[in-house]
Protein backbone atom coordinates (compact mmCIF):
# COMPACT_ATOMS: atom_id res chain seq x y z
CA UNK A 1 0.00 0.00 0.00
CA UNK A 2 1.51 3.57 -1.28
CA UNK A 3 1.46 6.03 1.18
CA UNK A 4 -0.87 8.44 -0.54
CA UNK A 5 -3.83 5.24 -0.27
CA UNK A 6 -2.67 4.49 3.54
CA UNK A 7 -2.79 8.29 4.57
CA UNK A 8 -6.48 8.47 2.73
CA UNK A 9 -7.71 5.52 4.45
CA UNK A 10 -6.58 7.17 8.41
CA UNK A 11 -7.90 10.66 6.98
CA UNK A 12 -11.05 8.99 6.29
CA UNK A 13 -10.99 7.19 9.72
CA UNK A 14 -10.89 10.58 11.27
CA UNK A 15 -13.48 12.02 9.46
CA UNK A 16 -15.64 9.56 11.13
CA UNK A 17 -14.03 10.21 14.49
CA UNK A 18 -13.76 14.15 14.11
CA UNK A 19 -16.80 15.53 12.24
CA UNK A 20 -15.52 19.23 13.40
CA UNK A 21 -12.30 18.72 11.83
CA UNK A 22 -8.53 18.09 12.70
CA UNK A 23 -5.19 18.60 11.62
CA UNK A 24 -2.09 15.83 11.72
CA UNK A 25 1.15 16.22 10.47
CA UNK A 26 4.00 13.52 10.07
CA UNK A 27 7.20 13.12 9.68
CA UNK A 28 8.06 16.53 11.78
CA UNK A 29 11.74 18.36 10.88
CA UNK A 30 12.22 21.88 12.86
CA UNK A 31 8.99 22.20 13.56
CA UNK A 32 7.33 21.66 10.20
CA UNK A 33 5.71 18.41 9.08
CA UNK A 34 6.71 16.46 5.29
CA UNK A 35 2.93 15.62 5.18
CA UNK A 36 -0.04 17.20 6.81
CA UNK A 37 -3.90 17.39 6.29
CA UNK A 38 -6.37 19.34 8.32
CA UNK A 39 -9.91 19.78 8.03
CA UNK A 40 -11.06 22.45 10.02
CA UNK A 41 -13.28 25.72 8.42
CA UNK A 42 -10.90 28.06 6.87
CA UNK A 43 -12.83 30.47 9.39
CA UNK A 44 -11.35 28.85 12.38
CA UNK A 45 -8.19 28.23 11.38
CA UNK A 46 -7.73 31.87 9.91
CA UNK A 47 -8.72 32.94 13.99
CA UNK A 48 -6.37 30.43 15.24
CA UNK A 49 -3.57 31.88 13.52
CA UNK A 50 -5.01 35.50 14.37
CA UNK A 51 -4.79 35.24 18.05
CA UNK A 52 -1.98 32.92 17.58
CA UNK A 53 -3.30 29.82 19.66
CA UNK A 54 -0.34 27.84 18.20
CA UNK A 55 1.71 28.86 21.43
CA UNK A 56 -0.85 28.11 24.20
CA UNK A 57 -2.12 24.96 22.63
CA UNK A 58 -1.59 22.20 24.71
CA UNK A 59 -1.80 19.85 22.46
CA UNK A 60 1.28 21.40 20.19
CA UNK A 61 3.23 21.39 23.70
CA UNK A 62 2.44 17.86 24.26
CA UNK A 63 4.06 17.00 20.84
CA UNK A 64 6.69 18.90 21.25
Amino acid sequence: MTLAIETANYSDRLDKIAPHGYFYGLHIRAAMPLFSAQTFPRAWMDHYVEEAYALRDPIIAWGA
